[in-house]
């Protein structure tokens, strides 16, 4: 089963003794969880990172006290970027984007026409995202860090899968797992064929979704490369699972050209996939 509540947990570099004004903080927000990295900016280098499990999350003021337990809370950090997650989202091909028609675009693939959407730009994947925003979570992180850039979280995970499969030849499927849900990415020749979140509580919830996008571009599964991040270890029944249908099934151990400090060995990076490729993309 890939449920269960997430220990939170923090790893700092005690040894580094630097100024906010020093520091990149790196905030990632999503639907069960909040996360952050800071970044020693001289050094490029990562020396801390933390979670927080915040499900249920009653409200969004329960994020700031979060933050000032991990004494982050401060207007002097030499940056900061936030990541966020969001629940409802459609990836539209630059051919088939209409500026002006967020809303319909929106309402053909979910139903419904929020007041507020926001739209990422998928330069490399050649793809807009449209999503729906979260106007006072924006503003309650606004008040913390006014020079705060947002980032949508997905959105930089498509940039840098896209640049790093520029030249694949078989298909690849990337799935970055949360407890609750999925996100599944297929790549080509072709480059960025699928995104999209499904609701997965189980193991054979994923291995059926995976299944179903195969079958969708008449790809062999046994021929498919199947990738994980997030919840899953490298010797998870899920990875198991998988390898007695695919050939190939990795387990991705993070972005590699994210500098850790010593004290952050123990880091299992591929549970903050989305985190560390914020640092890396937006650094």
């Amino acid at each position: 089963m890939v449920t269960g509540k997430s220990k939170s947990f923090e790893l700092i570099d005690e040894s580094v003794k630097l100024q906010p004004n020093e520091l990149k903080l790196f905030i990632e927000v999503e639907d069960a969880k909040l996360r952050f990295a800071l970044l020693d900016a001289d050094a490029d280098t990562l020396i801390a990172v933390a979670q927080e499990t915040v499900h249920p999350l009653k409200s969004i003021q329960e994020i700031p006290p979060l933050l000032e337990q991990h004494k982050v809370v401060s207007r002097d950090f030499n940056a900061v970027n936030i990541a966020l997650k969001s629940k409802k989202q459609c990836l539209v091909p630059l051919g088939f984007y209409l500026e002006g028609e967020e809303q319909t675009l929106f309402q053909k693939v979910h139903g419904t026409r929020p007041e507020t959407l926001g739209v990422f730009d998928c330069t490399e994947a050649k793809a807009k995202i449209i999503f729906e925003r979260n106007i006072e979570l924006e503003k309650v992180l606004l008040e913390m860090y006014p020079n705060a850039q947002f980032f949508l979280s997905e959105g930089l995970f498509i940039e840098s899968l896209t640049h790093r499969n520029r030249f694949v030849q078989n298909p690849k499927l990337y799935i970055d797992i949360e407890e609750e849900y999925s996100h599944f990415y297929l790549f080509s020749k072709s480059g960025l064929l699928f995104s999209n979140r499904f609701d997965t509580q189980s193991d054979e919830d994923i291995l059926y979704h995976a299944s179903n996008i195969a079958k969708q571009y008449e790809i062999e599964f046994k021929d498919l490369e199947v990738h994980f991040s997030g919840a899953w270890k490298i010797n998870a029944p899920g990875v198991k699972l998988f390898k007695s249908y695919a050939q190939y099934v990795n387990v991705n151990m993070g972005i590699e050209y994210v500098k850790l400090a010593k004290a952050l060995s123990p880091l299992r990076k591929q549970h903050l996939m989305t985190l560390l490729n914020l640092v890396s993309c937006a650094s």
